[in-house]
């Protein structure tokens, strides 16, 4: 198993080294999408492990499918993830770019949240180019963090504070706790927001039991804590990259308050607002499953025991 860990990331920062050069190099999006296109194709030939992982997430999720529907699946998937790479790295370089390339569908819904002058704490999963969500606040200097589990790979995780630093997003650490409170608190009371990814393992910390695409899970119970805590609302919110390939698409739900109970993590009032949470973000992958990232291990059996 330390063999393929080894691997997987020696590959991943292969990957992720060779973009990065290449987008400061190019400015052909067409001409560096198609070069990831086909490092996708090599990690996939390369770590069959993990391409395992991700066909039976997609089997339980959507058990009627076909295996080579599946299969088209992971193709499509493993496509998306690394043009979201080229278009992270890319877009660093090129900010004003970004502007045109992103698009909100429903300004005026961010704009009421913001308005509440509350701060604002976003809901969203690893679906599309999901640290986008909070880019458009950067533009009118709103600060705007993300909290983010660092890699196991030092060399991974150093390049992207780097990036998220370029595009003005605020890195947020998951650990410790001190440190995270600390720069969220500084954020949202200065009106900022916060993004929260529903979608990551809680890990030792646990969370509560709720239907996650079908299937019982822990799930992260972050941003109903934080809203919880601060007074601000949680406003779901997602970025699908547009048919065309190329352009990016964010949308807003309305700003939603949460009751103060739900700071306690294994209250009922959390995990009724975690359900309604996750029901949302199944809803949302459910509709574009191609832009949801499958290969981790989401659903453990042992998380329910």
């Amino acid at each position: 198993m330390g063999h393929f860990g080894a691997l997987g990331r020696e590959l991943g920062w292969f990957i992720l080294s060779r973009i990065y050069r290449w987008t400061r190099q190019e400015d052909d999006l067409g001409k560096l999408y198609h070069v990831a296109d086909a490092l996708g194709r090599l990690a996939q030939g390369i770590v069959r492990a993990r391409r395992k992982l991700f066909d039976d997430n997609v089997a339980e999720v959507f058990p009627e499918w076909s295996a080579s529907a599946r299969t088209g699946l992971i193709k499509a998937v493993t496509r998306e993830q690394c043009r979201n790479i080229v278009d992270i790295f890319y877009y660093t370089a090129r900010p004003s770019l970004l502007r045109q390339r992103l698009t909100v569908e429903n300004p005026e819904v961010l704009d009421a949240a913001v308005a509440l002058g509350k701060g604002i704490v976003f809901a969203t999963g690893h679906v599309g180019m999901f640290p986008f969500v909070g880019t458009p606040l950067t533009w009118k200097g709103i600060p705007y963090g993300v909290v983010a589990r660092p890699p196991h790979d030092a060399r991974v995780a150093r390049m992207l504070d780097s990036v998220r630093d370029d595009l003005s997003i605020i890195t947020v650490p998951d650990r410790p706790v001190q440190v995270a409170s600390r720069i969220m608190l500084r954020v949202l009371r200065n009106n900022g927001a916060i993004l929260t990814p529903l979608d990551i393992h809680p890990g030792a910390d646990g969370g509560p039991v709720v239907d996650f695409l079908g299937r019982k899970t822990l799930m992260f119970s972050g941003s109903a804590r934080v809203a919880a805590k601060t007074g601000a609302p949680i406003v779901c919110a997602r970025v699908l990259r547009e048919k065309d390939g190329y352009n990016h698409r964010v949308r807003y739900w309305p700003a939603e308050f949460v009751p103060r109970e739900a700071a306690d993590g294994k209250s009922e009032a959390a995990r009724d607002t975690v359900a309604g949470l996750s029901d949302w973000l199944s809803g949302v992958i459910r509709e574009d499953p191609e832009q949801w990232l499958w290969m981790h291990k989401r659903w453990r059996p042992r998380d329910l025991q």
